[in-house]
């Protein structure tokens, strides 16, 4: 469970927990078993370890194969998807979006004009 702000007080997380185990389980499962659901609630005081918990709980999971056996296979043995640095291969899969609109994104993010390629010069 992701919370933004500080340490959250016992009553205000058990309360938060109530609501997530209701929103989870079906009513049947809290009638049988109860209203129990663990869950693992750390505090997070400096940036780096709040960026790791969130690295962390949004890699990526690969569940449903059907129709993705291409990909599948394309990165079976990844460790770790997400990854900063050069890649020196061909690609593996492209995006179906049209190659203009990609390079202009590009351009933009190199803070170099779409259309003419010379660096914007931003203005305040």
């Amino acid at each position: 469970m992701l919370v933004d702000g500080d340490w959250l007080d016992p009553e205000p997380l058990d309360e938060l927990c109530r609501k997530i185990r209701r929103m989870i389980y079906p009513r049947w499962v809290l009638r049988k078993w109860g209203d129990s659901l663990m869950v693992n609630y750390r505090y997070k005081p400096t940036q780096a370890q709040v960026y790791q918990a969130l690295d962390y709980c949004s890699r990526p999971t690969f569940t449903q194969l059907e129709g993705n056996e291409w990909l599948a296979d394309s990165i079976r043995g990844e460790r770790k998807v997400r990854v900063w640095g050069k890649w020196d291969e061909e690609p593996k899969w492209h995006l179906d979006e049209s190659e203009k609109k990609v390079h202009s994104l590009v351009a933009l993010q190199k803070g170099k004009c779409p259309v003419c390629g010379e660096p914007i010069k931003w203005g305040k």
